[in-house]
């Protein structure tokens, strides 16, 4: 682990010895600048290395020191700082990364002294300089939004730096990860730095983190890359994401009702996709991977809004609400990665808005007809939409028809004018809904598959019925109801007449073989409940349809063994 520490207040030595040593002239010291770390031999136990630097006024550096072997198993190297006057600037330290500064320029040439800490070993050692304060003089380099970068630690005492600068109150998003070929042990962590070289994040490992709000006065920032314990070498990538939609580095607009294709081509990638919201709205965004996609892609997304502030944290795969949203708050950003960065692959997108006055579109139902409708794709949804009169209670029939999927598993649920959920997803066959108030209208039944993986038809039916009938009372429309469903040897296949007419009541198999016939001939009005009996039939899906007047209902019935 890097241990750190700050640079303390100086303190006036003069011209003294230390454990017998005079301490060494300036003259001998080897200069030591922020091209590359120095490998150095301390060849006597009681031999001091000397180097020199000059800095700017007010610069704060960074100093690593780490012994490397062959080296005896006593040495320890130490080090201090002192300025041209003997002035001691850091006491003498076995920390292997410190931050001295700010440093005034009077004091240049400083002095950094290395001794073993018994004076009983000699041994190697690196020792490396890194100016934060004056990163483009170290060889940083510009981190261009949105673009996967790639460092190597070739010593590992050494520093990468990368800069870029800042909009007031700007939010980025960091990423870093480690990639092959590196040294088994090699850990890369990184912080980052104003333009004074002070800390403004502290050491972060792997993954993405998100920063700010950050003062433009800060810049240029600097982001210090380091190997975590000073002992490895090794290649890693960085990545820089503008959150904040002024600055954001590329975002593609999504369409109401339209599924987006998406692809994360590099392990560091993020993808940014752009909406806006009126005062209150409720969208609903449907995600998940898509073949061809590697082995570990996980991919994540989250809601950002204009500041780059997170509305909704990072989620997978499958549908989510999200809302009610604040206008003020556009335009919103969906934000796309792999949760481990450590993969590639591709994604599907779908935003549907399903507040009425901001939706992409819906059918409006007729009460008592038969709607036939397709999903064509795993994230596509319908919208049909119906009004209630105060107090209407309703009854729903859905089921899927062929040809679909074998997996196609058709999901519903009731939304309100608002959005806001009246009845909650199920894959229910037959629900009495209600009583709804007027003032929902309109309403919004809204159909998704139930997994997200397939496509197929179904049919739905919305019957209303008047609040106040009860019993025995005419139906207002024809339905037709199979339960229990899934059913065991005997059933329940209720037909509801609104007015006499002439009836055919027929079971076929999913083969289309018809299998039996419950009615056949003139049915008065009321509500009929007819009995059956699974006998002789195979465990399966069966469909009960029913003829009247022209009109035919279709439900389908699941027979257990």
């Amino acid at each position: 682990m890097i241990t750190w520490r700050t640079g303390l207040r100086p303190i006036a030595l003069g011209a003294f010895l230390l454990a017998g040593v005079m301490l060494p002239p300036a003259a001998l010291a080897v200069s030591l600048d922020c091209s590359g770390p120095v490998h150095a031999h301390l060849a006597t136990p009681t031999t001091t290395d000397v180097y020199s630097f000059s800095v700017a006024d007010g610069e704060i550096d960074q100093i690593s020191l780490q012994r490397v072997d062959p080296s005896a198993i006593e040495f320890m190297p130490m080090w201090r700082l002192l300025d041209k006057n003997n002035l001691l600037y850091i006491p003498w330290t076995p920390t292997a990364l410190y931050d001295v500064g700010p440093l005034p320029a009077t004091g240049n040439p400083y002095r950094i002294e290395v001794e073993d800490s018994g004076h009983d070993g000699t041994g190697d050692y690196r020792i490396a300089l890194a100016r934060l304060s004056s990163p483009a003089s170290c060889g940083a380099v510009a981190l261009d939004c949105g673009v996967a970068h790639t460092g190597t630690i070739a010593d590992a005492v050494a520093s990468g730096l990368w800069t870029f600068t800042a909009a007031e109150g700007e939010r980025i998003q960091i990423a870093l990860t480690r990639v092959d070929p590196s040294g088994p042990r090699f850990e890369p962590v990184w912080r980052l730095l104003d333009h004074s070289g002070g800390t403004v994040a502290w050491w972060y490992g792997g993954g993405a983190v998100d920063l700010g709000p950050l003062t433009a006065a800060g810049s240029p920032y600097c982001i210090d890359v380091l190997d975590n314990s000073l002992d490895d070498t090794g290649s890693y990538q960085i990545e820089l994401e503008r959150l904040s939609a002024t600055t954001a580095c590329e975002a593609s607009p999504l369409a109401c009702g339209v599924t987006s294709s998406g692809s994360i081509s590099e392990r560091l990638d993020a993808d940014l996709y752009t909406f806006d919201a009126i005062d209150g709205e409720i969208v609903e965004i449907g995600f998940g991977a898509v073949v061809p996609s590697g082995l570990r892609f996980m991919p994540y997304w989250r809601v950002l809004d204009r500041t780059g502030n997170t509305v909704m944290g990072w989620t997978t795969y499958g549908l989510y609400d999200v809302g009610p949203l604040a206008a003020a708050g556009s335009p919103y950003r969906v934000e796309v990665f792999n949760y481990a960065l450590d993969d590639v692959g591709n994604y599907r997108l779908h935003l549907e808005r399903t507040t009425a006055a901001r939706e992409c579109g819906h059918d409006l139902m007729a009460y008592g007809a038969a709607v036939t409708r397709r999903i064509s794709e795993p994230f596509d949804c319908d919208l049909l939409g119906f009004r209630v009169i105060s107090g209407q209670s309703l009854k729903l029939f859905l089921d899927p028809v062929d040809p679909s999927d074998i997996r196609f598993d058709p999901y519903w649920r009731v939304l309100d004018k608002d959005g806001s959920v009246v009845i909650s997803y199920g894959s229910y066959s037959t629900m009495d809904i209600g009583p709804l108030a007027v003032s929902g209208n309109p309403y919004r039944l809204e159909v998704v598959d139930g997994s997200h993986d397939a496509s197929g038809s179904y049919q739905v039916t919305l019957n209303g019925t008047d609040p106040t009938s009860v019993g025995g009372d005419t139906p207002r429309a024809l339905a037709l109801t199979v339960s229990p469903n899934p059913v065991h040897a005997r059933g329940w296949v209720t037909l509801e007449m609104p007015s006499a007419a002439q009836a055919r009541l027929e079971l076929y198999d999913i083969g289309g073989r018809r299998r039996a016939t419950l009615v056949d001939g003139e049915m008065p009005s009321g509500r009929h409940p007819l009995a059956w009996n699974t006998g002789g039939l195979e465990g399966g899906v069966y469909y009960w349809r029913c003829t009247v007047n022209g009109a035919t209902l279709t439900r389908r019935a699941v027979v257990l063994d």
